[in-house]
Protein backbone atom coordinates (compact mmCIF):
# COMPACT_ATOMS: atom_id res chain seq x y z
CA UNK A 1 0.00 0.00 0.00
CA UNK A 2 1.13 3.49 -0.89
CA UNK A 3 2.12 6.10 1.26
CA UNK A 4 -0.80 8.36 0.07
CA UNK A 5 -3.42 5.60 0.53
CA UNK A 6 -2.51 4.35 3.96
CA UNK A 7 -2.40 7.85 5.15
CA UNK A 8 -5.98 8.61 3.49
CA UNK A 9 -7.13 5.12 4.98
CA UNK A 10 -6.25 6.18 8.47
CA UNK A 11 -7.71 9.58 8.36
CA UNK A 12 -11.07 8.08 7.13
CA UNK A 13 -10.96 5.45 10.02
CA UNK A 14 -9.87 8.49 12.20
CA UNK A 15 -13.09 10.09 11.08
CA UNK A 16 -15.97 7.47 11.24
CA UNK A 17 -14.76 6.96 14.49
CA UNK A 18 -14.93 10.47 15.68
CA UNK A 19 -17.95 10.84 13.66
CA UNK A 20 -20.00 7.86 15.99
CA UNK A 21 -18.35 9.01 19.32
CA UNK A 22 -19.69 12.18 18.30
CA UNK A 23 -23.34 10.82 17.34
CA UNK A 24 -23.60 10.19 22.08
CA UNK A 25 -23.09 13.68 22.21
CA UNK A 26 -25.80 14.99 20.28
CA UNK A 27 -28.45 12.27 21.29
CA UNK A 28 -29.95 14.50 24.18
CA UNK A 29 -30.19 17.86 21.54
CA UNK A 30 -33.86 18.21 21.15
CA UNK A 31 -33.58 18.65 17.36
CA UNK A 32 -31.39 15.48 17.01
CA UNK A 33 -32.95 13.44 19.19
CA UNK A 34 -35.22 11.34 17.86
CA UNK A 35 -33.46 10.36 14.38
CA UNK A 36 -29.78 9.91 16.64
CA UNK A 37 -31.56 7.98 19.06
CA UNK A 38 -32.50 5.34 16.90
CA UNK A 39 -29.28 5.02 14.82
CA UNK A 40 -27.62 4.55 18.39
CA UNK A 41 -30.24 1.70 19.11
CA UNK A 42 -29.16 -0.20 16.34
CA UNK A 43 -25.29 0.36 16.13
CA UNK A 44 -24.66 -1.68 18.75
CA UNK A 45 -26.11 -4.50 16.89
CA UNK A 46 -23.99 -3.17 13.48
CA UNK A 47 -20.90 -2.91 14.87
CA UNK A 48 -21.20 -6.63 16.55
CA UNK A 49 -22.34 -8.24 13.33
CA UNK A 50 -19.71 -5.91 11.10
CA UNK A 51 -17.15 -7.54 13.14
CA UNK A 52 -18.78 -10.89 13.38
CA UNK A 53 -19.32 -11.44 9.42
CA UNK A 54 -15.71 -11.10 8.20
CA UNK A 55 -14.53 -14.27 10.52
CA UNK A 56 -17.24 -16.02 10.13
CA UNK A 57 -17.83 -15.92 6.58
CA UNK A 58 -14.23 -15.97 4.97
CA UNK A 59 -11.77 -15.83 8.45
CA UNK A 60 -8.60 -16.32 5.78
CA UNK A 61 -10.16 -14.65 2.85
CA UNK A 62 -11.75 -17.16 1.31
CA UNK A 63 -15.46 -18.18 2.10
CA UNK A 64 -15.28 -21.63 4.53
CA UNK A 65 -18.50 -23.89 5.34
CA UNK A 66 -17.82 -25.00 8.68
CA UNK A 67 -18.54 -24.11 12.55
CA UNK A 68 -17.97 -20.27 12.36
CA UNK A 69 -20.28 -20.35 9.18
CA UNK A 70 -23.16 -22.04 11.12
CA UNK A 71 -22.54 -19.62 14.77
CA UNK A 72 -23.13 -16.51 11.90
CA UNK A 73 -26.30 -17.72 10.31
CA UNK A 74 -27.85 -18.97 13.79
CA UNK A 75 -26.83 -15.96 15.27
CA UNK A 76 -28.37 -13.42 12.29
CA UNK A 77 -31.80 -15.86 12.63
CA UNK A 78 -31.68 -15.46 16.15
CA UNK A 79 -31.36 -11.35 16.05
CA UNK A 80 -34.20 -11.07 13.34
CA UNK A 81 -36.49 -12.15 15.84
CA UNK A 82 -35.49 -11.70 19.63
CA UNK A 83 -32.14 -8.00 18.87
CA UNK A 84 -30.49 -9.35 22.00
CA UNK A 85 -27.06 -9.63 21.68
CA UNK A 86 -26.59 -11.90 24.64
CA UNK A 87 -28.96 -14.82 23.33
CA UNK A 88 -27.59 -13.84 19.73
CA UNK A 89 -24.02 -14.82 21.18
CA UNK A 90 -25.80 -17.74 23.07
CA UNK A 91 -27.18 -19.37 20.15
CA UNK A 92 -23.96 -18.67 18.14
CA UNK A 93 -22.15 -20.30 20.03
CA UNK A 94 -24.22 -23.64 20.53
CA UNK A 95 -24.84 -23.80 17.11
CA UNK A 96 -21.01 -23.46 16.60
CA UNK A 97 -20.50 -26.17 19.17
CA UNK A 98 -22.76 -28.78 17.96
CA UNK A 99 -21.08 -28.17 14.26
CA UNK A 100 -18.08 -28.98 15.72
CA UNK A 101 -19.39 -32.55 17.27
CA UNK A 102 -21.40 -33.25 14.16
CA UNK A 103 -18.59 -33.16 12.36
Amino acid sequence: MSLPALVATILVAGLITFSSRAMFLLRDAPSFSRWIGRFLDAFPVALFVSLAVVQGVAPGGEIEVGPSLAALLAGAITAVFTRRVPVIMVVGWLSAVLVRALS
